[in-house]
């Protein structure tokens, strides 16, 4: 991989890790940062649960994935594991195959240069964004998400 792509994959990363990183204190979610970086929601409404990054060394990383495994299933019954190519070790791939967990597409991940952006469309009129305060407006965000997304409940 050049070097260019996997600086870019990186920043990509790290963009979807930021995105979970604003879920963090949200009762029933937990957000943890370090040689796994993973945000869970249990079974409960939400944006679900993901292990976003993972730095483990190749002589414990068996130990380090059944132990997270373990840790997640303790409040959640799936987890959608995103492995990028700066994960560690280089093939846990495999190491998640051999434990049954299969990858599939989810997606086509997309990149856009921010430096020189095109005119802003117009927005309709009373148009807002404003921070979600409760969880009616959390309610109403998530159809907007699963909308915007494809996603169905």
């Amino acid at each position: 991989m050049v070097e260019r792509d996997t600086q870019l994959i990186e920043q990509i990363q790290n963009n979807f890790i930021s995105y979970f990183r604003l879920f963090a204190g949200l009762p029933s979610t937990t957000f943890v940062e370090g040689d796994a970086t993973w945000f869970c929601n249990g079974p409960g409404d939400g944006p679900g649960n993901y292990i976003l990054r993972t730095q483990f060394a190749g002589d414990r990383a068996d130990q380090e994935i059944d132990r997270l495994l373990a840790r997640i299933g303790e409040q959640a019954k799936y987890v959608d594991w995103m492995v990028f190519p700066t994960c560690r070790p280089a093939d846990l791939r495999r190491r998640l195959e051999v434990r049954g967990i299969s990858g599939h597409r989810a997606g086509t991940w997309m990149t856009a240069g921010l430096t020189q952006l095109p005119e802003s469309p117009g927005v309709p009129h009373g148009f807002t964004i404003r921070w979600v305060q409760n969880d009616a407006e959390l309610w109403v965000w998530k159809l907007a998400q699963d909308a915007g997304f494809g996603c169905d409940e």
